[in-house]
């Protein structure tokens, strides 16, 4: 049975954007937002502009993010909304249809069984239980 797991983001500067290292001395400017005690430069788009088919380049271990920067954004602006870290496998036989996940039980990190999606029994009636 696949299994989610969530991964902790890494702190980053609201000047420049760049993650801090992990023994790095940072200032806080409030509760939420940090930067560093050096004058680190302003953040600016940068790399390619996507045309809406650029890959969102984040990854975290060996899983990449199957998201796509929205067309004319540049690279480093990113894409709305959390990261969909997925293996590349899973997610073309997800998204072209031939398999099926409860997505609600998926989500809530409760457990799931993938199932083709010819077996589907209907939005909202996939079993969140894994019949083995």
């Amino acid at each position: 049975m696949p299994q989610m797991r969530t991964t902790p983001k890494p702190l980053m500067c609201c000047r420049c954007g760049e993650p801090f290292a992990a023994d790095e001395e940072v200032r806080w400017l409030s509760e939420d937002e940090a930067r560093h005690v050096w004058d680190c430069p302003p953040w600016k788009p940068s790399g390619p502009v996507s045309d809406g088919t650029l890959r969102c380049p984040t990854r975290r271990g060996d899983l990449p993010c199957q998201k796509r920067i929205p067309a004319g954004w540049h690279e480093n602006e990113g894409h709305a909304g959390g990261h969909w870290f997925e293996p590349d496998d899973a997610f073309e036989a997800r998204s072209s249809g031939r398999v099926h996940v409860d997505a609600a039980a998926l989500l809530s990190m409760r457990p799931y069984a993938e199932h083709l999606a010819t077996d589907c029994p209907g939005p909202g009636a996939c079993s969140s239980a894994d019949p083995a």
